[in-house]
């Protein structure tokens, strides 16, 4: 919050030293620690924390901002744990083929990796810059909307609007959960048709949220409904959260609130600094209880074998299972005490992001080609085998666990996912010319809605599928496709609100 501190030098003096050293200080214990070539783990962590860096800039889009953040967080954040904590053991798994070596082996190998690494980062890199050349991010803000001119039809039945779409965020939540519809990590157990059931998914993904960010806009002068509309979006993300059984609540509640900071400078919106870090410290609460909810309940209550009768499943019991044995223990709990929920949220913050161990993943892969990478667009979903990243690239077969209604898939990422190829040139041109596409769509969808907080979502949401691509890469066309389709409901609902009053 540069422009927040300014008042206030001495303390912006100590933030901007106090990050300078929290930066410094894992490089030089990560290079002094590893074991491989220093020099190249040095330019590799020098490289990902200015992408980091460069994504709060003030003239950085929000794609920069999130992407940038993803990819510290599984491309540093969990090598800096791996080399000083965890003597090179990947806790969420680099492969058979890369586990199967010896120590040696593996040094050169992760050597290799962060050198392909480091081509994608300068790639990324380079296309900032070039749009920061070519690219002159020009917004203006639409008074209009905070302006005199407000639309008394919606005003007058604003209150009313509210309190239906907050019944709707509950309605949808509980069926959802009751039926099953879209669960993460499980097959869905729904018999509705695809229109009900894309609907509920892309309400809880993003649907509820977006709409939420158009009630932000047009209320960007009223200061109450700003608070209350705030609260209102931690909370859907909360409850949508659970309702899905994801633990990324985080990321929408923080898209909100970015894009929320973004639009206090931008339209002079006078909040103060006080609003913001309340606003900050709540939205980790709500994800701290999420998490660990969500934990329990895959844990104790989702996670189970198929009891069926025939072809239908007669009964979802409360079973927790030995995986080893298949065996049945209803006497264990898992995270249902406050330590063990800590424990497990502080492992998967730093274990659970998708990054420098998917590229290691491929780099060890001996049959990356060409061949490798037109073959995963042929993948089709089909619960009776692993996806082709964890079958082709991990070269993994996991057996019996496919039989339980659990679908856990992994994924490589844009960044191991363009390394199919064994190219990389290819890897450099093509993560060049995706951040080009990405940045360019940004200043459209910005240009033409002049609302950063649902820009801050929509860039936070493909940032989010490009760090986790490479599942049925075909398929992307319909999460692109709601994205356009979301994108277009907000320009309607913005042109009916400017145009339509008595």
């Amino acid at each position: 919050m540069s422009y927040l501190l300014k008042e206030n030098k001495f303390l912006k003096k100590i933030i901007n030293y106090s990050l300078f050293f929290l930066t410094i200080f894992p490089i030089l214990l990560t290079t002094i620690n590893y074991d491989g070539n220093k020099f190249i783990i040095f330019i590799y962590g020098i490289l990902i924390n200015l992408i980091l860096i460069n994504g709060f800039r003030k003239n950085s889009y929000f794609f920069e901002f999130f992407f940038g953040i993803l990819l510290w967080l599984g491309f540093w954040l969990k090598l800096i744990f791996i080399v000083n904590y965890y003597n090179y053991s990947f806790k969420e798994g680099a492969g058979l083929a890369f586990e199967n070596f010896n120590f040696n082996k593996k040094i050169i190998l992760i050597d290799e990796a962060l050198l392909v690494s480091i081509l994608a980062f300068l790639s990324y890199l380079l296309a900032v810059i070039f749009k920061d050349i070519f690219f002159k991010k020009k917004i203006t803000p639409n008074l209009k909307i905070l302006g005199k001119n407000k639309n008394k039809i919606f005003y007058r039945i604003q209150n009313i609007l509210i309190i239906i779409f907050i019944f709707l965020i509950f309605f949808t939540a509980f069926f959802n959960l009751d039926n099953l519809i879209y669960q993460r990590g499980m097959k869905s157990q729904s018999n509705f048709n695809f229109l009900i059931n894309g609907t509920i998914k892309w309400v809880l993904l993003f649907g509820f949220s977006s709409i939420i960010s158009f009630f932000l806009l047009i209320n960007l002068n009223n200061k109450i409904k700003l608070y209350q509309l705030s609260l209102i979006g931690i909370l859907e993300t909360f409850i949508s959260s659970i309702s899905y059984l994801s633990r990324g609540m985080i990321f929408n509640s923080l898209s909100i609130f970015y894009g929320l900071y973004k639009s206090n400078k931008i339209y002079s919106l006078k909040l103060k600094p006080k609003f913001f870090i309340i606003y900050f410290i709540t939205i980790f609460v709500f994800f701290f209880i999420s998490v660990s909810t969500i934990n329990y309940l895959r844990h104790n209550y989702y996670y189970y074998n198929e009891v069926k009768v025939g072809s239908e499943v007669k009964d979802l019991k409360i079973d927790v299972f030995d995986k080893e044995t298949q065996q049945k223990k209803t006497d264990i709990k898992k995270y249902d005490t406050l330590p063990k929920a800590i424990d497990e949220f502080f492992y998967l913050a730093v274990n659970r992001w998708v990054g420098i161990d998917a590229v290691l993943s491929v780099t060890a892969n001996k049959n990356k080609n060409w061949d490798t990478f037109v073959n995963s667009f042929k993948e089709k979903y089909d619960v009776s085998k692993l996806p082709y990243y964890e079958r082709v690239i991990q070269e993994r077969d996991y057996g019996a666990d496919l039989l339980t209604v659990n679908y856990g898939i992994t994924t490589p990422g844009i960044v191991s996912f363009l390394f199919y190829s064994g190219s990389k040139m290819f890897l450099i041109l093509s993560l060049f010319i995706l951040t080009l596409l990405m940045l360019s769509f940004e200043r459209i969808v910005l240009n033409q809605s002049s609302n950063f907080i649902f820009c801050a979502l929509i860039m936070q949401q493909i940032s989010y599928r490009l760090i986790h691509f490479g599942y049925m890469p075909l398929n992307s066309y319909m999460f692109f496709g709601t994205i356009f389709l979301t994108v277009l409901i907000h320009q309607i609902l913005l042109f009916l609100y400017k145009n339509i009053d008595l």
